[in-house]
């Protein structure tokens, strides 16, 4: 039965007020997990706030937002000329979570360079490194690779998007990789956000998965004028935090037996 949930929170870091919302839906919700772009101007602030309420941290790798880590000349395939990222409408479409009509295809040694700086970055912030690696918007194939090589390399977690049983932790997927039929609400919550009523359904249908634990990904956070300026996910944030801090919800985990676990539980 699957009573073991990670609920994740992505794009920590974004804002300030998108970092307070997040915290807000950690302290007061079921969010388990906030997902760090370390390399954001607000990535300090953020792991401020995660500091204070000791929320754990996965690395939540940008590589369409803002500046990077590593020195643009050394990541030529996934820079504009002056230095910052190309935005997700660059890319060629992955078929996960991208789906415009770019033609970029970032280069997988690109990707590890950047990737292994966001880890020293989110290191150098928080002092230590993240259980958990994953992406952010754009999820191409050469993407993918890089991120579970360099997990690899660091000894921590890649994001499953296969059903990888991954040595030294324990079985953990996706919710809605694992749970085709689920696939429909998540269309539906990730353009709209989450409401209660949504969330409700989605969370029996965790009691009937096998998965040992299962993860689900949302976006809680408030809304200013940089989420605004740069996101086109904007009043679902907002929504999101209100249903994971939902009495309804709250009291249906509690009252179902489900242990709201994180990244570092999955160490064996």
């Amino acid at each position: 039965m699957g009573h073991n949930l990670i609920v994740c929170g992505d794009d920590f870091g974004f804002s300030q007020a998108y970092n307070h919302g997040m915290v807000h839906a950690y302290t007061n919700g079921i969010l388990t997990v906030g997902s760090l772009m370390s390399n954001m101007d607000a990535a300090v602030h953020a792991v401020a706030l995660a500091k204070m309420v000791n929320m754990p941290l996965a690395q939540h790798t940008n590589l369409v937002q803002g500046r990077p880590c590593a020195d643009p000349k050394t990541i030529p395939s996934i820079v504009q000329d002056d230095g910052s990222f190309y935005p997700s409408k660059y890319f060629k479409a992955d078929g996960l979570a991208k789906k415009g009509d770019g033609t970029l295809v970032a280069d997988k040694e690109d990707v590890k360079r950047e990737t292994r700086a966001q880890l020293e970055r989110q290191k150098a912030l928080s002092g230590k490194y993240p259980t958990q690696v994953e992406g952010h918007s754009v999820i191409q194939p050469t993407m993918i690779e890089a991120y579970i090589e360099v997990a690899q390399e660091y000894g921590i977690r890649y994001m499953n998007l296969k059903g990888e049983v991954q040595s030294g932790f324990r079985n953990a997927q996706e919710f809605f990789i694992s749970t085709p039929d689920m696939t429909h609400l998540m269309i539906d919550y990730m353009e709209k956000g989450l409401t209660a009523d949504t969330l409700l359904p989605i969370l029996e249908a965790l009691k009937a998965n096998k998965c040992d634990v299962n993860i689900f990904r949302c976006h809680p956070g408030w809304v200013d004028a940089t989420i605004m300026d740069t996101s086109t996910l904007v009043l679902p944030r907002c929504r999101d935090v209100q249903a994971l801090t939902d009495k309804r919800v709250v009291e249906w985990v509690k009252a179902n037996g489900i242990e709201l676990l994180s990244f570092d539980d999955l160490v064996l």
